[in-house]
């Protein structure tokens, strides 16, 4: 998570993070996180917590509560988001022009390399807002980039859940790790 969004459309080596700050390029108090990770706390807060199923109309009314409503906020406040996320979220339909293309998708999907999910699940969770091949297939591997595996492996090893907080805090493991 960012701190405030002090840093973001600054170019790299253009400053040192070395403290939480505030007041950035959205003019935001310290600890307040970004349009991303409110999406993917939404993200964690759909069906899949209770169902285990990847259900993209569900995903879609969290999104849209979060952009209506500012659920998901660090203090109910909807900052800054993409022209193409909002365009998305106000039509039901993921844009596909050339110029829809962001990588909010890719971060707000990180939380799914914990989740039961294909490939193709995380593409179609994607294009809810971002629906281009290259956005979409960005996601490709997804799995294999970030600790599901390690989940998984953690899983077979009967590894206890607090070396996984980050599933656990979400609420999205779906079965604790024998012996947890």
């Amino acid at each position: 998570m960012r701190s405030a969004c002090p840093t973001e459309f600054r170019p790299r080596d253009s400053f040192a993070c070395t403290d939480m700050v505030g007041r950035g390029t959205h003019n935001q108090p310290a600890g307040t996180w970004s349009d991303d990770t409110s999406m993917a706390l939404a993200l964690c807060d759909t069906s899949y917590r209770e169902l285990g199923d990847i259900n993209c109309d569900d995903i879609l009314v969290k999104f849209r509560k979060w952009i209506n409503e500012g659920a998901y906020t660090a203090d109910g406040n909807v900052f800054d988001y993409g022209n193409a996320t909002r365009q998305a979220l106000d039509t039901g339909c993921g844009l596909t022009s050339e110029y829809s293309k962001g990588n909010g998708s890719l971060m707000r999907c990180l939380p799914m390399v914990f989740m039961e999910c294909s490939d193709c699940d995380i593409r179609e969770v994607s294009a809810i807002t971002h629906a281009t091949d290259d956005c979409c297939g960005s996601l490709r591997g997804h799995d294999r980039l970030c600790p599901r595996g390690a989940l998984q492996r953690a899983r077979r090893l009967r590894v206890r859940t607090e070396l996984v907080p980050a599933a656990a805090t979400c609420g999205i493991l779906t079965t604790p790790p024998s012996g947890a």
